[in-house]
């Protein structure tokens, strides 16, 4: 699913980081997490989800020049189910195989080297919500910032 959105003219990656945010704290579903998702955002094991599906979230802005690969004339956030990953776990011939092509793309793509951010799904060094909305370069503090679903997590552990 996309979400195309409309934020201020000439905005920054900081503006589109914060409609992210702003975008992230919106959807809510009565606390409908899948139930394996763990509430707190710094599990390697949460993810956005949505419905009870987990959902991998990935935003683009026309503010990303040098990672070519999160470039967008709008900003549009992307919401792909968990499932579309079954079969490519880390460490299996088809997942590490995968992750070969994508990263060769991304190297051939982006003005750079691929985010030293992005990773892998139940990894301990991996946070799902770090891949959401990335800076775009590693110099714009790729491990810091906040998660944009946090407010609605937390919402989601107070109903429970």
């Amino acid at each position: 699913m996309l979400l195309p959105t409309r934020p201020p003219p000439a905005a920054g990656i900081a503006r589109h980081a914060g409609c992210a945010h702003e975008t992230g704290e919106a959807p809510h579903d009565g606390g409908s997490a899948a139930a394996e998702i763990p509430a707190d955002t710094d599990d390697p094991y949460w993810e956005f989800s949505f419905g009870g599906t987990p959902i991998f979230v990935v935003c683009n802005t026309p503010a990303h020049v040098e990672r070519n690969s999160r470039h967008s004339p709008g900003f549009l956030i992307t919401f792909q189910p968990r499932w579309v990953f079954e079969g490519l776990k880390e460490g299996t011939p088809r997942g590490d195989a995968a992750r070969r092509v994508i990263r060769g793309r991304l190297r051939r793509f982006d003005q750079g080297a691929p985010s030293p951010v992005l990773g892998s799904y139940g990894d301990p060094r991996n946070r799902e919500w770090r891949q959401c909305f990335l800076p775009d370069n590693d110099g714009d503090d790729a491990k810091g910032g906040s998660c944009p679903f946090e407010a609605r997590t937390r919402a989601n552990v107070l109903e429970s």
